[in-house]
């Protein structure tokens, strides 16, 4: 690999895999030939780090040797941008026995003045996490963080989407979109790679009409039972496929997919859904709310959600008002009228 400059002045890293090129560009910004060497730097480091002072950077690059062969691309490849464009220039060159809580605050304040507290603290968790990891491995005694308050979070509200925007969106949406609008509503999947993208034919139980859900790892149920909705056309949907058990419901030209992100974007802009932040996992926030809102108990709901019922609790509190003002509503009244004089 080897780090570049075209003539526009953009920086970008170069490398080949079995003899194909490839290029990964990091802008032309001041910061942009910082963020091209330390990506560079951990994606072709393979020497075994013999320091008893390591730096953080060194440690960064073992966490991602040990773990990048057993992540998903993508997440691998979101540690590594985070590192190289945002963490890295801020903590690199610092020795690890040399940071204490002061060294984090520093950091919060730097970010602080670009970012929300919310992505401060996302990537404190990352650096936390190789903190950890290291001290598992004995790469350092004891992790610098350890007891470190991280900063609280600022995340915005995502209201859910109403009745008429799913069904607008739906309209403007191309066949897998649509099919997974459906079963990520009906259903109450994670709309990600591990719940609803990852659905086979083969987890779908035709007599008791239901589908497996192996959850995604959030602290709820590890695998769960779904009731299949008699609005989700999903017979005819294998039917369509070739009724094939090994088959993914969700496809694209034949082949699964492994985001919706750019699709459901374009369905939205299409359908002229917008006016606030509205990402395809509030179809989820969605399908909890009605349910809450129909009365449903809160054990329940979780369970098919696959949600832990604490966070449930955290999040959705708002949305079990009519559901504690129908219970309030069932007590039994009493006969205010009726008044007797007090003895004297």
């Amino acid at each position: 690999m080897s780090v570049c400059t075209r003539k526009d002045g953009t920086v970008f890293v170069n490398w080949s895999v079995k003899g194909k090129k490839k290029r990964k560009y990091f802008g032309k910004d001041a910061g942009a030939e910082a963020r091209a060497r330390a990506y560079n730097d951990i994606v072709t480091s393979r020497a075994p780090m013999h320091s008893s002072r390591p730096i953080f950077k060194d440690l960064v690059n073992e966490y991602l040797k040990a773990k990048s062969s057993a992540m998903p691309a993508a997440s691998a490849e979101n540690i590594w941008y985070k590192m190289c464009g945002v963490i890295l220039p801020i903590l690199d060159g610092i020795e690890v026995m040399r940071m204490d809580h002061g060294t984090f605050d520093r950091y919060v304040t730097k970010r602080a003045a670009t970012v929300k507290m919310t992505t401060i603290h996302r990537e404190l968790s990352d650096v936390r996490a190789i903190l950890n990891w290291s001290v598992k491995r004995k790469l350092i005694s004891n992790s610098p963080m350890a007891g470190f308050e991280m900063p609280r979070r600022d995340d915005e509200t995502i209201l859910p989407l109403t009745h008429g925007e799913i069904e607008a969106i739906i309209a403007h949406s191309a066949d897998h979109l649509r099919r997974s609008m459906l079963l990520a509503y009906f259903c109450g999947l994670r709309p990600g790679a591990v719940e609803l993208l990852s659905i086979k034919y083969s987890q779908i139980n035709w007599s008791a009409m239901s589908i497996t859900i192996i959850s995604a790892k959030k602290g709820g149920l590890q695998r769960r039972e779904v009731p299949i909705h008699s609005s989700l056309p999903i017979r005819e949907w294998y039917e369509e496929d070739g009724s094939h058990d090994d088959g993914y419901v969700i496809t694209w030209k034949g082949k699964p997919i492994k985001s919706l992100k750019t699709a459901f974007n374009s369905a939205k802009r299409r359908a002229g859904v917008g006016g606030r932040k509205i990402p395809i996992y509030s179809l989820r926030h969605a399908f909890v709310t009605a349910l809450l809102h129909q009365g449903v108990d809160l054990r329940t709901v979780a369970d098919i959600s696959g949600h832990d019922v604490g966070t449930m609790l955290k999040h959705y509190a708002h949305s079990m008002d009519a559901g504690r003002k129908d219970a309030i509503n069932k007590l039994p009244s009493f006969d205010t009228t009726k008044r007797t004089k007090r003895s004297i």
